[in-house]
């Protein structure tokens, strides 16, 4: 789930209100429905599907003429990503490509920033929209995500479940299916992402001297509080455990000498150079202030 802001009241607290109320006050008697074919999912839409699964939806679809795949569908997030990397790969001119600096949240509330913007046409059965794309460049599996402003576009209903999507077209439904394998490796890769903080030992084995990089989790290394100053108990340093004591009491003996030159309190370091030190709120500069 992705959260930015909504192209129709975009951060203003009065807009995001009224955009509330709206919905409040919205007829709750469904009108007649239109004369079409009604968008059903059956099981027969998950005929050639290993079940059970608890697969994402991921599609392939045309972007300005190339076929991305890898293109997640979310129905949770209310903007349409495209990473980076995938961008670069589609050659798009500079001059369609807007700066566009905008924060985003996921559902644990971690925000990260956009850094640009294009508008891309999607083709999808002969039917083209021009969807707006908010461009993130950081690591991901995916190389598109697509929210709710581009299926609300299509007119469009995602079920993982039976792993398509469906919209009305002047003459039938349309069914685009996703990739149950591709999700997969996705998931794969969304574990291995996550284990990128992991140290590698690459060695060289077997008779051919091939390359082999081994996972290892890093060691966690033990630290232990040492009193470097007998007349301040409140006084101490962190060091490792697992020092050998020819190391071990030489550094503490060096600590203890040197214990006039940390700096314990704010009061230790008046007047400190701003080139040195300096303290500054964490605050993103490019976040819109808010009374």
């Amino acid at each position: 789930m992705i959260m930015g802001a909504i192209e129709v009241c975009s951060y203003s607290v009065r807009a995001i209100k009224e955009y509330s109320r709206q919905a409040t006050n919205a007829p709750k008697v469904p009108h007649d429905p239109p004369n079409r074919t009604p968008l059903v999912f059956t099981e027969a839409d998950t005929i050639g599907l290993h079940k059970p699964h608890n697969d994402a939806l991921v599609v392939e679809l045309l972007l300005d003429d190339v076929e991305v795949s890898h293109i997640l569908v979310d129905t949770g997030s209310s903007v349409n990503i495209i990473f980076k990397e995938e961008l670069d790969q589609l050659d798009l001119s500079s001059d369609r490509i807007e700066p566009f600096i905008e924060p985003l949240t996921g559902f644990d509330g971690e925000h990260c920033m956009t850094v640009c913007m294009v508008n891309i046409p999607i083709y999808l059965d002969g039917v083209a929209k021009i969807i707006q794309l908010l461009i993130l460049d950081k690591p991901a599996i995916y190389n598109s995500i697509l929210g709710t402003t581009w299926l609300h576009a299509m007119k469009a209903v995602a079920s993982t479940y039976h792993q398509c999507l469906k919209f009305p077209t002047p003459d039938c439904v349309y069914t685009l299916r996703g990739n149950q394998t591709i999700a997969r490796l996705c998931y794969i890769n969304e574990c291995k992402l996550h284990s990128a903080n992991q140290a590698c030992v690459i060695s060289l084995l077997g008779p051919t001297n091939e390359l082999v990089v081994q996972q290892t989790k890093p060691k966690q290394e033990s630290i232990v509080q040492v009193c470097i100053d007998e007349l301040r108990s409140e006084r101490q340093v962190g060091i490792s455990a697992e020092l050998d004591q020819s190391i071990r009491e030489p550094l503490i003996h060096f600590l203890k000498q040197h214990s006039s030159t940390f700096a314990w309190w704010v009061e230790d370091m008046p007047e400190i150079d701003p080139q040195i030190a300096c303290h500054e709120l964490n605050i993103d500069p490019t976040y819109k202030p808010i009374k």
